[in-house]
């Protein structure tokens, strides 16, 4: 899997290198501009309505389910220029115990207690819906849709 995740990521890059070689960029022209200069969303301000969403749905061909759903901790594939994730517990059950500083859990019975962690976590791990969403190209560094 990390080979399938890296060969992608290799390929999307090479892509974009050789695109921004080629000049196939230019500021207000292409279909990441037919909704105005500054849109933020794309197609999906062809979204407005129930029946826009069954029109969509009748492209569907298949029916074949993927999973964009991936597992994310310190060992989930990372390019090295993305930092690992981190899970920080904030809160723990034993810190609520002892800490009583919050009434519905101070005084608990039953050992009611929860967790509260903070997250530490590179946009650019696990599942890329929107890989082309974080290259840039250009002498000024210009995102995806020009931004």
């Amino acid at each position: 899997m990390r080979k399938a995740i890296a060969f992608g990521v290799g390929v999307l890059l090479s892509i974009g290198a050789v695109w921004a070689e080629a000049g196939g960029w230019t500021q207000g022209k292409g279909w990441g501009w037919i909704w105005g200069q500054s849109d933020e969303v794309g197609a999906l301000n062809a979204v407005t309505s129930p029946a826009s969403v069954l029109r969509a749905l009748r492209e569907v061909k298949t029916g074949k389910v993927f999973d964009l759903g991936v597992r994310v901790d310190q060992t989930s594939f990372k390019w090295p220029g993305h930092s690992p994730t981190q899970i920080m517990t904030y809160r723990s059950p034993e810190g609520v115990k002892r800490g009583k500083d919050i009434p519905a859990f101070g005084n608990a019975k039953g050992g009611l207690a929860f967790h509260s962690c903070a997250l530490f976590i590179s946009d650019n791990v696990g599942t890329q819906i929107d890989g082309l969403g974080h290259i840039t190209a250009g002498a000024d560094d210009h995102w995806y849709n020009g931004f």
